[in-house]
């Protein structure tokens, strides 16, 4: 009876959902893409059969990737599936995997979205990330015999108790639950609490505590703050902010500047449509600000102003035509410098133009013709390069 009524509630939040993804493509236009896959009309290329990872967004998904990269190694004939609810965990499955993976977004939880994604898919086990116990997911699932298994997850004191208004509900997706491989002991006694089957449960650790990091991205990270100049500086990284958290880190960011003169802020907001705003509110304060803003498939093609740096420390407001992403090129002017060129594939690449209004002289057009023929890609040895390129422009 309590899935029933579940189900009505759904149909009655029906135009709260669109409204959400109206708002959502607004920020993100991202999300104005492969709308039919949210209600389980998939493509139908998709492999049967396969193991299926839903891991909601970035985050997520780079916590997964290591099982997964070990599921590959062991059996390399194995079919994965990873589903997403959101364009940033869709772009970080196919940066991490590549071609290795397929990739869906997950329906809605619709009973007919549902049962449309598993009629097509027909997964061998389902793996959830974190807590995405979804009811008519699970449901289908158990339905068709589909072994379902949480991996990661967490139930802090305040879901808990907000789940137990729901507690039939919650405790019959439970029962449907094959393994639930928690963060913490507190996180199982939760789950217990509510109606989980304690053999089912098993405290394993947090998996995002599990990530290596590699000897090239360690390298990668040296040369980025050598090229930018950074090496023998102190800085300070916030990263996944959300809305009301950067005051709180400026307040902070004061204080600690008083004490480390030298020190650098390098904030990340969570949601990157957000780093407009940020950046107006660390400006305003008074605070230098420099930003980098990449140049997506989405911007180019949707067309738009954007602001970026120029090598010479200024702004400049450039006019993206829609339809950009044509094989046609966005130029950033520097003034009187090389540009950055932003191309339809992929978020950034720099390569050097020599577009300016002064007169270069032989040495300056020798270096940057050496330079533009290497940038092929933004490796850690063209980022050194592009250092001295600056390096020698400023002192000519």
């Amino acid at each position: 009876m309590i899935l029933y009524l579940y189900r009505i509630v759904v149909w009655f939040l029906t135009p709260l959902i669109f409204a959400m993804l109206l708002f959502r493509s607004i920020r993100e236009p991202e999300y104005r893409h492969r709308i039919s896959e949210r209600f389980g009309l998939l493509s139908s290329e998709l492999s049967t059969g396969c193991v299926c990872f839903h891991t909601v967004s970035a985050g997520e998904t780079i916590s997964a990737a290591p099982v997964i990269k070990e599921l590959i190694k062991h059996d390399q004939s194995l079919r994965i599936l990873i589903t997403t609810m959101t364009p940033t965990g869709s772009a970080m499955a196919k940066k991490i995997f590549g071609s290795g993976v397929e990739h869906s977004y997950l329906p809605y939880d619709y009973q007919f979205a549902v049962k449309r994604f598993f009629d097509l898919v027909q997964p061998r086990i389902l793996i959830l990330m974190e807590t995405e116990l979804w009811p008519n997911l699970v449901n289908e699932a158990a339905k068709r015999d589909i072994p379902v298994i949480c991996i990661n997850a967490r139930l802090s004191e305040r879901s808990a108790r907000r789940y137990k208004f729901i507690r039939p509900l919650i405790k019959r997706l439970l029962h449907q639950v094959q393994l639930m491989a928690c963060q913490y002991d507190g996180h199982v006694s939760r789950f217990i609490e509510l109606g989980l089957d304690p053999e089912k449960a098993r405290a394993l650790g947090n998996m995002k505590f599990d990530l290596s990091v590699s000897p090239n991205l360690i390298a990668d990270s040296f040369e980025r703050r050598k090229g930018l100049g950074l090496d023998h500086r102190l800085i300070w990284i916030v990263a996944s902010t959300h809305d009301g958290e950067e005051e709180i880190v400026l307040t902070v960011y004061k204080k600690l500047k008083k004490r480390y003169e030298d020190l650098l802020l390098v904030l990340v907001p969570r949601h990157p449509p957000r780093s407009k705003l940020v950046g107006s509110i660390f400006e305003r304060e008074g605070n230098d600000l420099f930003c980098r803003i990449p140049i997506t498939m989405t911007t180019a093609a949707l067309g738009g102003d954007l602001e970026a740096p120029t090598l010479d420390g200024g702004k400049t407001r450039v006019k993206i035509p829609q339809g950009s992403q044509n094989n046609k090129q966005l130029r950033l002017r520097g003034k009187g410098m090389p540009s950055i060129r932003g191309g339809s594939k992929g978020d950034l690449y720099i390569e050097i133009l020599v577009e300016t209004p002064v007169n270069l002289n032989t040495e300056q057009i020798k270096l940057l013709k050496q330079f533009e023929k290497s940038c092929e890609n933004n490796s850690p040895a063209n980022r050194d390069f592009f250092s001295k390129v600056k390096n020698f422009w400023n002192s000519n």
